[in-house]
């Protein structure tokens, strides 16, 4: 009778190594890292296992039911990033859980998810999910906040029952139900706030939460007696801002730093070639795992040429950069004086627009500050990126190394450093820009002046024309 299944790396596969239906506990050879390529695994196939750090590739497409459940030594966990539903129970009783690495969007969480999550201090809520699934995180009794994203509309029964150490919560602005005892057993609770103007949920003066029903108003939850004590929310634990960033709204009011010259001239760009690649789990990443190890060593003779762009113009690891983005953009650029020896901006943008066609695009602030910055320091080619994939750590472990020579820019959204966005951070941190304030602005006048030194600079994307 023909073998059903094949042992590998310490998991059991199907016959196709696309499936990881076990663990193969007699070997342990198992180091808790999925090889890339499975593209699924079975239900309960790490329920109750010994591992504290599970880390799964960006190939898997689909996680079955209860697949972490029990296992009270899971610490870490890294989800896969382009996998957009998570399903019931996944992580449900992980005591020891104090960190999940998660997609980047989801759209639906599964019941209880975090159920008993003990250790788990925060969480990470994803753009995308409407719903909030019974005993979605029941029983956390690390969690002190919840801040529920705008866009939830629906909070289900016991979603935060028995979170006996919450005190703070925050309604979105979209909600429209929320079960009666969404909040059961959480004695704790002292401040409760709606965001913006929602016409169903409201907060009287004694502190609790209401909502209009056609009978009037109903209580949803209680505050507890320490209710007058001041409890700080999630989003506002960040220090006042101290400085701001360099906006690129400001390329119209510098004359004189840069020269009379930089906004009448037209500076000078040859041509411009757009790649974009669609947000699936084959084209974001378009680079194999050997491929990824061995990115830090220098390139052999027989370095495979780039595609798209001629291989004098971009070379193969920028090609990788290029080819991992959700949108980018290459605007080649004629330097009138001799290039830097780093001869190219790398510019890793926050927001895209799109026009009436649906067409996207970099805003069109951020290409013309671009186009003047390249200008002054005489930049041969300026690299526009969105959508890196920072939870991929395969490909961060190549893009700290390539961007650490680079000059390397961030247009983000956030106006100040205490603002920035967890993907802004990331970025910050693995292209060494600096968020201290004497660098930043240091960072600022060399920009302003033609000069050999790598520019690491933040500035905020200001949309419009």
């Amino acid at each position: 009778m023909a073998q059903s299944y094949i042992i590998k790396n310490g998991l059991i596969y199907t016959p196709d190594l696309k499936t990881v239906i076990g663990v193969d506990v007699e070997s342990g050879t198992f180091t808790g890292r999925v090889p890339f390529g499975v593209h699924f695994i079975d239900d309960e196939v790490f329920s109750e296992c010994p591992y504290e750090s599970i880390s799964l590739p960006d190939s898997i497409e689909k996680l079955g039911h209860n697949l972490f459940s029990d296992s009270k030594n899971l610490k870490t966990i890294k989800l896969p990033t382009y996998i957009d539903e998570l399903p019931p129970y996944m992580l449900s009783g992980c005591t020891s859980l104090t960190k999940v690495n998660m997609p980047t969007q989801i759209l639906g969480f599964g019941e209880g998810l975090f159920n008993g999550c003990t250790s788990l201090e925060e969480i990470p809520f994803r753009a995308g999910v409407e719903e909030i699934p019974e005993n979605f995180c029941s029983g956390c009794t690390g969690i002190r906040s919840l801040v529920f994203p705008n866009g939830i509309t629906k909070i289900d029964s016991c979603a935060a029952a028995f979170c006996t150490n919450l005190k703070a919560i925050v309604i979105p602005s979209t909600l429209t139900y929320l079960a009666d005892d969404a909040f059961k057993g959480c004695p704790a609770i002292q401040n409760i706030r709606v965001e913006g103007d929602n016409p169903k949920f409201f907060v009287k003066d004694d502190g609790c939460l209401y909502e209009k029903t056609e009978n009037g108003e109903k209580l949803k939850v209680s505050v507890s007696g320490a209710m007058q004590q001041e409890v700080s929310f999630f989003k506002e634990n960040v220090d006042e801002e101290t400085d701001d960033f360099f906006s690129n709204e400001d390329v119209n009011e510098i004359d004189e730093t840069f020269s009379a010259e930089v906004e009448a001239a037209e500076i000078p760009v040859e041509e411009t070639s757009e790649i974009h690649v669609e947000e699936t789990a084959e084209a974001s990443v378009a680079v194999t795992e050997d491929e990824l190890a061995n990115l830090s060593q220098a390139p052999s003779e027989a370095e495979p040429e780039p595609v798209v762009v001629d291989k004098n113009k971009i070379d193969s690891k920028t090609t990788i950069l290029i080819s991992a983005a959700q949108f980018s953009k290459v605007i080649d650029c004629k330097p009138e004086d001799e290039p830097t020896a780093c001869g190219e901006l790398f510019v890793i943008a926050e927001n895209t627009v799109k026009d009436d066609m649906g067409c996207e695009s970099f805003t069109p602030k951020l290409e013309l500050c671009c186009k003047t910055f390249a200008h002054i320091q005489n930049f041969r080619r300026v690299i526009l990126l969105k959508g890196l994939p920072v939870n991929n750590e395969e490909f961060m472990q190549f893009f700290y190394h390539f961007m650490g020579s680079k000059n390397v820019i961030l247009a983000c959204n956030a106006k100040g450093p205490s603002s920035l966005s967890d993907y802004a951070k990331i970025i910050c941190e693995q292209s060494r820009i600096s968020l201290d304030r004497n660098e930043l602005a240091e960072q600022r006048k060399r920009i302003s002046i033609k000069n050999d030194m790598l520019i690491k600079l933040v500035i905020q994307d200001v949309y419009g024309v």
